[in-house]
């Protein structure tokens, strides 16, 4: 019976992983990405946005261009992704991310810079960041935020499949007593 059970629930698990999530960023065409950007170069945010377009990401992009601005932006609304340049005056990248990480732990944080060291991107990574993108290889951006939506979707499923598993495993303790 156990043995039956335990299938039964790790099927569940499965099936309830392949369904959308009702906390999942979005991904179509009807609601925009909310993308939170640090970076002080008008000309480098104007760039980013065209890439972003270009790529076929409808997304709404609140700009900040300090720590402050950036604190504000995080504590007043939601976003689905943060990009970061490396180099804003009273910033720099990991102490960007060491903010975000702080106010809004979830979101994807991808670093966009003109350049950026194996050793910082390495720490970036271990930090908590998602990405990073040069800025002289634009391109990936749009795939890298992408998938960095992709990823926080299917963690949200796969927590919402463990939260039903132990409901489910919680009724059955309780049913048996």
């Amino acid at each position: 019976m156990i043995r039956g059970l335990g299938a039964w629930l790790w099927f569940a698990a499965g099936a309830l992983a392949h369904t959308p999530a009702p906390h999942e960023p979005p991904m179509s065409k009807t609601m925009p990405v909310r993308i939170l950007h640090l970076e002080a170069n008008t000309r480098d945010a104007r760039l980013i946005r065209n890439r972003l377009i270009a790529d076929g990401l409808e997304c709404h992009i609140t700009r900040v261009e300090s720590e402050g601005s950036l604190r504000q932006a995080l504590a007043d609304g939601q976003f689905d992704v943060i990009l970061s340049d490396h180099a804003v005056p009273d910033l720099d990248g990991l102490s960007a991310l060491a903010v975000a990480r702080a106010e809004a732990p979830e979101v994807p944080f991808l670093l966009v810079s003109e350049s950026l060291g194996e050793d910082l991107c390495i720490e970036a990574l271990k930090l908590g960041g998602t990405d990073y993108v040069l800025k002289h290889r634009l391109a990936r951006l749009g795939p890298a935020v992408r998938r960095a939506l992709r990823e926080v979707a299917e963690r949200g499923r796969r927590q919402e499949a463990e939260r039903t598993v132990r409901a489910i495993e919680d009724q059955l303790r309780h049913s048996r007593k």
